[in-house]
């Protein structure tokens, strides 16, 4: 019982509620071309012609009026089934009952059957029936041109059911045509929106894996371009390395020999100082100089006392005295002589002592300064021999490690090369992707055309929604 009940509902999906308003409006012309109908039959067989044209309108203008009043295709289907069959039964009574006439209900209830919906050929059937008795009793003239009796109308009737059935078969098989229609559309309709969507993103993320490699392309050849300028740096910081450890080395060997000529220096002035020491025996000499120049002083004055007292006493002697007076005066100038000479070597001896005396104190400033700077400089060369040393270590450690900064760089940019080449096969991938997903949506192109060409066969309209 259920399946049979599933035969005569009509879903309300969008598919159905379309293909009723293309039937509806499909309706409404035909409506008006039987209402005009109406006018040509009534003057043909000499009937009431406002009659006619009066009662055809308003049958063709109720379907719209309903459609504006109730917004539902499906309503209005209902009562365009009426409508069509009260225009059979108007062009019946028009045609004064001829029985030809009758094959217009015929063709209206096949005619029902597009709309796959069961109910409209039953409702149909239902209108024509009840239009036959009530007419049969009320003005049976209008139905039937001769004196039929009831059985003519029961008869009539039971074709019209007859017909009915195949009639509400063809409906349901239709109206399951238009279901399936419906389900493969909405299947086909969203896979092709979840292909779009993911055809999309696929698009969006090759185009910005394109970007992305495009980016790590364009990082990487700066990067490889600052490389190589750290590489050209580190060789020229190696060579300078490299000249500053000649240096290092050259200075330290001029420190060695500054050293080793302070040491001669150190030498030289230790040999001034023992000149000093020589200078100090000369002044002790010339002390001893001095003291026998006294002692020879003394004797001058002794002698020129004695050559004095000689003289005195030759004076005494008279004439034997003379020869002894002659003795006395040439030893008293002589003593003088001597006298005068001792003055001269003392003087020059005391001029020699504050001489030597000098040059020894000044000697020994100098020797003292000399040595002070000696010592000076024999500790700064010391140092700079230390910090020479320092500096040639530290340069040999700056050389080592120089050498392992362009090992690393060297490697930095050895990588860095097999990141290009990833880089680029990621952005021939993307590319490749992104091709792959313009051919898919160039098929979910073809696959909507393809739905919109079915969509023009089955309801005669290019863009459905």
């Amino acid at each position: 019982m259920a399946q049979i009940l599933s035969y005569f509902s009509f879903g309300n999906s969008p598919a159905s509620r379309v293909h009723t308003q293309k039937i509806n409006k499909m309706a409404y012309l035909c409506l008006w071309a039987n209402a005009v109908m109406m006018v040509v039959a009534a003057w043909a067989f000499g009937t009431s012609m406002p009659l006619a044209g009066g009662v055809g309108s308003c049958i063709a203008l109720l379907p719209i009026l309903v459609q504006v009043c109730f917004k539902s295709p499906f309503v209005t289907s209902y009562v365009v089934a009426f409508c069509a069959m009260s225009m059979s039964g108007l062009l019946i009574h028009v045609g004064k009952g001829m029985i030809e006439m009758h094959f217009h209900v015929f063709v209206f209830l096949a005619t029902l059957c597009v709309y796959g919906n069961p109910w409209v050929p039953i409702i149909g059937t239902l209108t024509i029936a009840l239009h036959h008795l009530g007419f049969f009793f009320f003005l049976p003239q209008s139905v039937f041109n001769y004196n039929a009796s009831l059985q003519i109308v029961i008869l009539h009737a039971a074709f019209v059911i007859i017909e009915t059935i195949p009639a509400v078969y063809i409906s349901v098989a239709f109206k399951r045509l238009l279901e399936a229609q419906a389900i493969i559309e909405g299947g086909v309709k969203v896979t092709v929106d979840e292909i779009s969507s993911a055809t999309q993103k696929l698009f969006n993320e090759s185009q910005a894996q394109i970007s992305q490699s495009q980016l790590q392309t364009a990082t990487v050849q700066q990067t490889n371009a600052a490389l190589t300028e750290i590489h050209s740096q580190l060789n020229l910081t190696v060579e300078n390395i490299t000249d500053c450890s000649q240096l290092s080395k050259k200075v330290s060997e001029k420190t060695i020999q500054g050293t080793q000529d302070i040491d001669h220096l150190s030498k030289s002035m230790m040999g001034i100082s023992e000149s000093n020491d020589q200078l100090k025996l000369l002044q002790r000499s010339i002390d001893e100089i001095s003291h026998k120049t006294n002692m020879i002083n003394d004797i001058v004055m002794k002698s020129q006392m004695l050559s004095f007292n000689a003289s005195i006493e030759a004076a005494r002697a008279g004439e034997s005295g003379k020869g002894f007076a002659v003795v006395a005066d040439e030893v008293g100038t002589l003593a003088k002589i001597s006298g005068k000479s001792a003055l001269q070597i003392s003087t020059l001896i005391a001029e020699t002592r504050e001489f030597v005396a000098k040059v020894i104190l000044e000697n020994q400033n100098r020797v003292k300064i000399g040595l002070e700077a000696t010592q000076s400089c024999s500790d700064t060369f010391n140092q700079i021999e230390k910090m020479s040393a320092e500096i040639a270590t530290k340069l040999a450690s700056i050389n080592e490690t120089s050498a392992e900064q362009e090992k690393g760089v060297k490697e930095s940019t050895r990588s860095m090369g097999q990141v290009a080449e990833i880089t680029l096969k990621t952005q021939q991938i993307a590319e490749a992707v992104g091709n792959i997903s313009g051919e898919i949506e160039a098929q979910k192109n073809t696959l909507q055309q393809k739905i919109a060409d079915t969509r023009q066969v089955l309801y005669g309209l290019k863009d459905v929604a």
